[in-house]
């Protein structure tokens, strides 16, 4: 039996018991909650153009007002890094992610099949700087969280909220709540209708042994994490070659042996910000003294978009340039600032939507995305030598995708005034 199989049954014998979720604790597997929140948002979010990472961020701050205004308090808990044995599951993944992709891309906006959903790359990180700006506890785990998650639910005995169906098998003491049935869109008196699964009740109904709850999760091929240390393996890059993935030996930034002691990793938070600074821009191949007139904000991702921007001259195409002064006036974009002229036709052609989709500006806008997310974690790996980015506002798929055209770029150009234009100019000089 699958886990699956095991879910039908659950719905069909009304298993569950419906319940009120209100003035509780409430440990929430924060995978399954942007998963979940980016893929069943109404409108729905975009996929084809790389995500929307502002209209994500509106539907993750209205999921937690809704939970305060009930008086229900979060704790997150999200996954860590993937087990190295885990390695073939990993790329299986990553071949069916891009197969996915091929026919979210191959089909009409809103037309994909049912299920077929591509997670745009940013989207964890941005629910990460949600968590806190909104200042509410989370906590990153080493690797799987589920079993941090059942620790933590017994503990401070309180419900599991997550789409992961092996909470159906875990023993968690004050029940199982699928966020399917988590109707928090729909609360009434400060309370949020849910359906509580309790294994205990199951395992009544079905006159069960609970020790013998566990063997569906063998049944189901389920696996658990296991931390071992990997030290000293060479590190691999995948990419991919059409639909094949393939790996590749990356070689490494040349440092001192004392330079490598320092960036050890038990060490690296002690490590000279200069010597951080240097490995980030080596990384990159950029010079952030020449970031001097761009704002704190914006230094990693102009960094970023010079690294991705040199990548794609090496094979030029006429998108290539429109695509990159598409993203410089992304930049400058604050759809909650002041509102002029430049402000007034942006938020027009956001509402707009594409209606010319464009493979190639895709693929350009896919691979930026790429760029960003790693050299995002590379800066926090190095205990961030350049200021955090506001991921949320950077990426808008469907507006960029408006302004990667000549026409709309020029219009746009001479609309900008004052401080605006001040930065654009700055943005492109550092760019170009």
């Amino acid at each position: 039996m699958e886990v699956s199989a095991l879910k039908k049954i659950i719905d069909d014998f009304c298993v569950c018991e419906e319940v009120n979720i209100e003035k509780t604790g409430l440990i929430i597997d924060g995978a399954a909650l942007y998963y979940s929140l980016y893929y069943t948002s109404d409108p729905k979010l975009d996929q084809r153009c790389g995500g929307d990472y502002p209209g994500f961020k509106d539907e993750v701050c209205n999921f937690f007002k809704t939970l305060q205004d009930c008086e229900v308090t979060p704790y997150i808990f999200l996954d860590g890094g993937s087990d190295p044995d885990k390695h073939k599951t990993l790329v299986s993944r990553l071949k069916h992610k891009l197969e996915k992709a091929k026919t979210v891309a191959e089909s009409e906006p809103d037309a994909a099949p049912k299920g077929c959903n591509v997670l745009p790359p940013l989207v964890k990180d941005v629910f990460i700087e949600i968590l806190k700006e909104k200042d509410i506890m989370f906590e990153q785990c080493l690797g799987e969280a589920d079993p941090v998650i059942v620790s933590a639910a017994n503990q401070n005995q309180c419900a599991v909220l997550s789409i992961d169906k092996d909470f159906y098998i875990f023993e968690v003491h004050k029940g199982f709540l699928h966020l399917d049935n988590f109707e928090w869109k729909s609360k009434e008196d400060e309370k949020i209708p849910a359906k509580l699964y309790t294994r205990s009740k199951f395992c009544e109904h079905f006159k069960l042994d609970p020790a013998l709850m566990p063997v569906f999760a063998s049944i189901a091929g389920n696996d658990y994490s296991r931390l071992e240390d990997k030290g000293g393996q060479m590190c691999t890059e995948y990419d991919r070659d059409g639909e094949e993935i393939k790996d590749k030996r990356v070689p490494s930034i040349l440092l001192s042996s004392d330079e490598q002691k320092q960036l050890k990793l038990q060490h690296l938070h002690k490590a000279p910000e200069g010597l951080r600074r240097r490995v980030f821009e080596e990384a990159l191949q950029v010079q952030t003294s020449a970031l001097e007139n761009i704002p704190d904000q914006l230094k990693l991702p102009v960094c970023v978009t010079v690294f991705w921007f040199k990548r794609l001259q090496h094979h030029p195409k006429p998108e290539t340039v429109h695509c990159l002064h598409a993203l410089l006036l992304g930049f400058v974009f604050d759809q909650h600032g002041p509102e002029d002229e430049f402000e007034r036709k942006m938020k027009a052609l956001k509402d707009e939507g594409v209606n010319n989709w464009q493979p190639r500006v895709a693929h350009a806008f896919s691979q930026w995305q790429c760029c960003m997310r790693q050299s995002l974690h590379l800066n926090q790996l190095l205990c961030s030598p350049l200021p955090e980015p506001q991921c949320a506002r950077l990426y808008c798929g469907p507006l960029l995708h408006r302004l990667a055209d000549e026409d709309t770029i020029e219009e746009l150009q001479k609309t900008l005034r004052g401080e605006k234009k001040e930065l654009y100019d700055n943005l492109k000089t550092v760019c170009h």
